[in-house]
């Protein structure tokens, strides 16, 4: 006829131990807590208030965020283009730096496109920019008249 206390309040055990703990808890974690919000409000805003940047909206297919044409950012001193175009077979790219161009089949990934056999680019889709990494697979540059490890390419904006 009476439930027991485990049956009244489910799989909860409500001794004087458990509620010890959960005061400790509490008391450990409520000033803390109070800090967080505190904080929070402080940096709250939108994103133009805070000197942040909207995040691009997402391309709809994996091929899409990689095509187009891709130029180094201000601060790299290759002079290097890539171009990347869809094609019945998939994506072709086109690779020029300096007098040297190289071509052939690109193969997206969601995060990763491999030109070839030449070099990949890692997509950084919080900033919508690709990360090209100038190493062959060997140890040696993709690209010799490059002395650089990493370029960002951003979008070219002509």
């Amino acid at each position: 006829m009476f439930a027991s206390r485990r049956e009244r309040h489910g799989h909860i055990s409500l001794t004087s131990h458990g509620i010890e703990r959960l005061n400790l808890y509490m008391n450990t974690l409520g000033p803390f807590g109070c800090i967080l919000a505190f904080c929070a409000s402080l940096v709250g805003g939108d994103p133009q208030s805070d000197g942040e940047v909207p995040v691009a909206p997402q391309p709809e297919s994996v091929q899409e965020r990689y095509v187009g044409e891709w130029q180094p950012g201000a601060d790299s001193q290759c002079a290097l283009y890539l171009r990347i175009e869809e094609t019945s077979g998939g994506l072709s790219f086109s690779l020029k730096n300096g007098n040297t161009e190289q071509r052939g089949l690109a193969e997206p990934t969601e995060n990763w496109i491999y030109l070839g056999k030449i070099a990949s680019a890692n997509f950084d889709a919080s900033a919508g920019v690709l990360v090209f990494r100038n190493d062959d697979g060997r140890g040696k540059p993709a690209l010799p008249e490059c002395e650089e490890d990493i370029i960002v390419l951003v979008p070219d904006s002509d």
